[in-house]
Protein backbone atom coordinates (compact mmCIF):
# COMPACT_ATOMS: atom_id res chain seq x y z
CA UNK A 1 0.00 0.00 0.00
CA UNK A 2 1.40 3.68 -1.19
CA UNK A 3 0.47 5.91 1.63
CA UNK A 4 1.58 9.93 2.15
CA UNK A 5 0.81 12.43 4.56
CA UNK A 6 -1.33 15.49 2.64
CA UNK A 7 -0.70 18.59 4.51
CA UNK A 8 -2.08 22.07 3.88
CA UNK A 9 -1.16 23.71 0.30
CA UNK A 10 2.23 25.38 -0.33
CA UNK A 11 1.89 28.97 0.34
CA UNK A 12 3.37 30.12 -2.73
CA UNK A 13 4.20 33.65 -1.00
CA UNK A 14 6.30 32.36 1.03
CA UNK A 15 7.69 29.45 -0.99
CA UNK A 16 9.75 26.43 0.69
CA UNK A 17 12.98 28.06 -0.75
CA UNK A 18 15.25 25.20 0.73
CA UNK A 19 13.13 21.95 0.04
CA UNK A 20 12.69 23.50 -3.47
CA UNK A 21 16.47 24.10 -3.97
CA UNK A 22 17.30 20.88 -2.94
CA UNK A 23 14.93 19.33 -5.01
CA UNK A 24 17.11 21.02 -7.75
CA UNK A 25 20.40 20.64 -6.54
CA UNK A 26 19.49 16.51 -6.95
CA UNK A 27 17.95 17.02 -9.91
CA UNK A 28 20.95 18.93 -11.60
CA UNK A 29 23.28 16.23 -10.44
CA UNK A 30 21.27 13.30 -11.53
CA UNK A 31 20.34 14.92 -15.07
CA UNK A 32 23.91 16.32 -15.80
CA UNK A 33 26.58 14.75 -13.80
CA UNK A 34 25.51 11.51 -13.43
CA UNK A 35 24.07 11.34 -16.48
CA UNK A 36 27.11 9.73 -18.91
CA UNK A 37 28.20 7.52 -15.65
CA UNK A 38 28.05 4.51 -17.77
CA UNK A 39 29.79 6.06 -20.88
CA UNK A 40 32.38 7.79 -19.04
CA UNK A 41 33.25 4.65 -17.20
CA UNK A 42 33.82 2.44 -20.43
CA UNK A 43 35.59 4.84 -21.61
CA UNK A 44 38.05 4.99 -18.72
CA UNK A 45 38.08 1.44 -19.09
CA UNK A 46 39.47 1.31 -22.48
CA UNK A 47 42.40 4.21 -21.69
CA UNK A 48 43.21 1.79 -18.16
CA UNK A 49 43.60 -0.68 -20.92
CA UNK A 50 45.42 1.24 -23.50
CA UNK A 51 48.12 2.52 -20.65
CA UNK A 52 50.89 1.09 -19.19
CA UNK A 53 48.76 1.22 -15.65
CA UNK A 54 47.80 -2.55 -16.18
CA UNK A 55 51.22 -3.51 -16.02
CA UNK A 56 52.52 -1.47 -13.37
CA UNK A 57 49.60 -1.90 -10.74
CA UNK A 58 47.99 -5.13 -11.73
CA UNK A 59 51.03 -6.98 -11.36
CA UNK A 60 51.86 -5.22 -7.82
CA UNK A 61 48.40 -5.37 -6.99
CA UNK A 62 49.05 -9.54 -7.22
CA UNK A 63 52.32 -9.65 -5.28
CA UNK A 64 50.41 -7.55 -2.76
CA UNK A 65 48.26 -10.15 -2.30
CA UNK A 66 50.60 -13.00 -2.04
CA UNK A 67 52.20 -10.90 0.09
CA UNK A 68 49.30 -9.95 2.82
CA UNK A 69 46.28 -11.85 1.19
CA UNK A 70 44.80 -15.32 1.50
CA UNK A 71 46.40 -17.68 -1.43
CA UNK A 72 43.96 -18.69 -2.16
CA UNK A 73 42.70 -15.36 -3.11
CA UNK A 74 45.74 -14.20 -4.54
CA UNK A 75 45.70 -17.28 -7.10
CA UNK A 76 41.63 -16.66 -7.96
CA UNK A 77 43.06 -13.11 -9.02
CA UNK A 78 45.77 -14.55 -11.08
CA UNK A 79 43.41 -16.65 -12.91
CA UNK A 80 41.46 -13.65 -13.70
CA UNK A 81 44.25 -11.33 -14.53
CA UNK A 82 44.80 -13.91 -17.39
CA UNK A 83 41.37 -14.09 -18.80
CA UNK A 84 39.54 -11.59 -17.73
CA UNK A 85 41.24 -8.17 -16.87
CA UNK A 86 37.99 -5.75 -16.26
CA UNK A 87 37.09 -8.16 -13.73
CA UNK A 88 40.83 -7.73 -11.81
CA UNK A 89 40.49 -4.12 -11.98
CA UNK A 90 37.09 -4.36 -10.30
CA UNK A 91 38.90 -6.00 -7.71
CA UNK A 92 41.69 -3.83 -7.00
CA UNK A 93 39.70 -0.91 -6.68
CA UNK A 94 37.34 -2.37 -4.03
CA UNK A 95 40.50 -3.11 -1.93
CA UNK A 96 40.58 0.26 -0.48
CA UNK A 97 43.54 -0.58 1.71
CA UNK A 98 45.67 -1.07 -1.26
CA UNK A 99 44.11 2.18 -3.14
CA UNK A 100 44.91 4.55 -0.74
CA UNK A 101 48.68 3.02 -1.02
CA UNK A 102 48.37 3.45 -4.05
CA UNK A 103 47.62 6.77 -4.15
CA UNK A 104 50.42 8.13 -1.66
CA UNK A 105 53.01 6.85 -3.80
CA UNK A 106 53.75 3.81 -1.79
CA UNK A 107 53.44 0.88 -4.48
CA UNK A 108 54.98 2.69 -7.15
CA UNK A 109 57.69 4.88 -5.39
CA UNK A 110 59.10 7.99 -6.58
CA UNK A 111 62.15 6.33 -7.07
CA UNK A 112 60.98 3.82 -9.27
CA UNK A 113 61.96 4.68 -13.10
CA UNK A 114 58.49 4.55 -14.16
CA UNK A 115 57.01 6.80 -11.45
CA UNK A 116 56.54 9.80 -13.24
CA UNK A 117 55.30 8.74 -16.34
CA UNK A 118 52.30 6.23 -14.19
CA UNK A 119 51.68 9.19 -12.12
CA UNK A 120 50.57 11.58 -15.63
CA UNK A 121 48.79 8.22 -16.41
CA UNK A 122 46.68 7.72 -13.30
CA UNK A 123 45.59 11.11 -13.48
CA UNK A 124 44.64 11.22 -16.83
CA UNK A 125 42.57 7.93 -15.82
CA UNK A 126 41.03 9.24 -12.76
CA UNK A 127 39.62 12.14 -15.19
CA UNK A 128 37.73 9.91 -17.20
CA UNK A 129 36.05 8.18 -14.66
CA UNK A 130 32.52 8.80 -14.07
CA UNK A 131 31.29 11.13 -11.33
CA UNK A 132 29.58 8.31 -9.18
CA UNK A 133 32.83 6.32 -9.40
CA UNK A 134 34.88 9.43 -8.19
CA UNK A 135 31.87 11.20 -5.66
CA UNK A 136 30.37 8.17 -4.32
CA UNK A 137 31.05 7.27 -0.66
CA UNK A 138 32.86 4.47 -0.24
CA UNK A 139 32.74 2.52 3.43
CA UNK A 140 35.92 1.12 3.40
CA UNK A 141 37.82 4.17 1.85
CA UNK A 142 35.75 7.12 4.34
CA UNK A 143 35.59 10.85 3.05
CA UNK A 144 33.61 13.75 4.44
CA UNK A 145 33.41 15.09 0.82
CA UNK A 146 32.31 12.03 -0.27
CA UNK A 147 29.52 11.58 2.59
CA UNK A 148 28.17 15.38 1.52
CA UNK A 149 28.00 14.48 -2.23
CA UNK A 150 26.49 11.01 -1.71
CA UNK A 151 23.69 12.98 -0.05
CA UNK A 152 22.55 14.13 -3.19
CA UNK A 153 22.99 11.24 -5.74
CA UNK A 154 20.64 8.46 -6.82
CA UNK A 155 20.92 5.44 -8.75
CA UNK A 156 18.29 5.60 -11.24
CA UNK A 157 15.43 7.81 -12.21
CA UNK A 158 12.66 5.52 -10.30
CA UNK A 159 15.10 5.88 -7.09
CA UNK A 160 15.30 9.91 -7.74
CA UNK A 161 11.32 10.96 -8.89
CA UNK A 162 10.36 8.51 -5.89
CA UNK A 163 12.60 10.68 -3.33
CA UNK A 164 11.75 14.19 -4.28
CA UNK A 165 8.28 13.33 -4.70
CA UNK A 166 8.54 12.44 -0.88
CA UNK A 167 11.04 15.39 -0.48
CA UNK A 168 8.74 17.98 -1.61
CA UNK A 169 5.56 16.43 0.09
CA UNK A 170 7.29 16.18 3.45
CA UNK A 171 9.82 18.65 3.46
CA UNK A 172 7.86 22.12 2.49
CA UNK A 173 5.68 21.06 5.94
CA UNK A 174 9.07 20.71 7.93
CA UNK A 175 10.43 23.85 6.58
CA UNK A 176 7.27 25.42 7.21
CA UNK A 177 7.50 24.72 11.03
CA UNK A 178 11.32 25.12 11.54
CA UNK A 179 12.16 27.66 8.92
CA UNK A 180 14.51 27.53 6.80
CA UNK A 181 18.15 27.44 8.36
CA UNK A 182 16.95 24.85 10.47
CA UNK A 183 15.99 22.26 7.57
CA UNK A 184 18.89 22.67 6.17
CA UNK A 185 20.81 21.87 8.66
CA UNK A 186 18.70 18.88 9.69
CA UNK A 187 19.22 17.56 5.94
CA UNK A 188 22.86 17.59 6.33
CA UNK A 189 22.72 15.97 9.63
CA UNK A 190 20.74 13.41 8.58
CA UNK A 191 22.64 12.95 5.34
CA UNK A 192 25.84 12.18 7.50
CA UNK A 193 24.06 10.16 10.57
CA UNK A 194 22.75 7.85 7.14
CA UNK A 195 26.16 7.46 6.23
CA UNK A 196 27.86 6.77 9.64
CA UNK A 197 25.06 4.27 10.29
CA UNK A 198 25.31 2.23 6.97
CA UNK A 199 29.21 2.23 7.75
CA UNK A 200 28.77 0.46 11.38
CA UNK A 201 26.81 -2.19 9.40
CA UNK A 202 27.98 -2.41 5.79
CA UNK A 203 31.85 -3.25 4.44
CA UNK A 204 32.70 -2.65 1.08
CA UNK A 205 31.00 -1.01 -1.64
CA UNK A 206 29.69 2.42 -2.08
CA UNK A 207 26.76 4.12 -0.28
CA UNK A 208 24.25 6.73 -2.52
CA UNK A 209 23.32 8.32 0.69
CA UNK A 210 20.14 10.69 -0.77
CA UNK A 211 17.66 8.12 0.92
CA UNK A 212 18.96 8.59 4.39
CA UNK A 213 18.94 12.36 4.45
CA UNK A 214 15.28 12.02 3.16
CA UNK A 215 14.41 9.37 5.64
CA UNK A 216 15.98 12.02 8.17
CA UNK A 217 13.49 14.61 6.90
CA UNK A 218 10.21 12.02 7.38
CA UNK A 219 11.91 11.54 11.11
CA UNK A 220 11.61 15.09 11.63
CA UNK A 221 8.06 15.16 10.62
CA UNK A 222 6.64 12.27 12.68
CA UNK A 223 8.16 14.54 15.65
CA UNK A 224 6.84 16.90 14.39
CA UNK A 225 2.86 15.74 13.63
CA UNK A 226 3.14 12.64 15.59
CA UNK A 227 0.26 13.28 17.68
CA UNK A 228 -1.80 15.31 15.29
CA UNK A 229 -4.43 14.27 13.46
CA UNK A 230 -3.43 14.99 9.56
CA UNK A 231 -4.84 13.98 6.31
CA UNK A 232 -3.73 11.23 3.97
CA UNK A 233 -3.36 9.80 0.57
CA UNK A 234 -3.56 6.32 0.05
CA UNK A 235 -3.78 4.03 -3.02
CA UNK A 236 -3.74 -0.28 -2.45
CA UNK A 237 -2.25 0.05 -6.61
CA UNK A 238 0.12 3.20 -7.35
Amino acid sequence: MFIIPVGNRVNWKRPPVVTLLLILVNCFIFFFLQAGDGKNDEIAARYYFSSGLPNWELKRYSQYLEKNGDPAVSQQFNDMLGKRNSYALLVMEHDAKFMRELHAGHIITPQDAEFATWSAQRAEYESKRSFTSRYVYQVDDPSPITALSSAFMHGGFDHLSGNMVVLFLVGFLVESVIGKALFMLAYLVSAFAAVFTFSLTAHGGGYLGASGAIAGVMGLYTIIFGFRKIDFFYSVGF
